[in-house]
């Protein structure tokens, strides 16, 4: 789920033995894009502009100490993590590439962070090239793949479900259906 199914992913261009891999809200638009697109213009959108390009940089320490002189430690830190490092660097469309198990792709048409409009496009093009791919676009689902009627992180907490039965139900059929390796 969320960034999970990147990882996922990179398992399963690696271990040919995986009988399937199921992503759930799993972007497929680069994570620095994604990101980016989440914040209005100001400050944070310029602080996360210049970390995104000082962490790409081949000169990458030199790029992020002259960010330390700019902005405060508090504001950079979530940004700086070895993880953060990693998911900006990683090319998550040529990741799926790699995959040749079958994949059921699941975005949630009301998901706020993983936006099914600008990722379903992306996935269809990385799976295009296996036949045991498909991609879904859930109505009125949102990240966690809850019935939601905005998907507001705020109505979240007012939500009785853990998670969808039509979801579980999609997973559970597909799974089922995958042939034996």
């Amino acid at each position: 789920h969320s960034e999970g199914p990147l990882v996922g992913a990179i398992l399963a261009g690696r271990e040919k033995q995986l009988a399937f891999l199921v992503l759930m809200a799993g972007n497929r638009v680069p994570a620095g894009e994604m990101l980016l697109s989440r914040v209005a213009a100001g400050r944070e959108r310029t602080l996360l502009k210049e970390v995104f390009s000082a962490v790409q940089a081949p000169g990458r320490e030199t790029a992020v100490r002259a960010l330390q002189a700019r902005f405060s430690e508090e504001e950079l830190a979530p940004y700086l993590t070895p993880w953060m490092r990693t998911l900006l660097s990683i090319d998550p469309q040529a990741v799926l590439r790699q995959v040749r198990c079958p994949v059921l792709a699941l975005i949630g048409d009301k998901d706020l962070v993983v936006r099914a409009d600008a990722n379903i496009p992306a996935l269809t093009q990385a799976l295009a090239a296996n036949s045991y791919a498909r991609v879904e676009r859930l109505p009125g689902l949102n990240h966690f793949f809850q019935t939601a009627r905005t998907g507001e992180f705020s109505e979240v907490e007012g939500i009785r479900e853990t998670m969808s039965p039509r979801a579980l139900e999609l997973i559970g059929n597909w799974a089922l259906q995958q042939p034996a390796r």
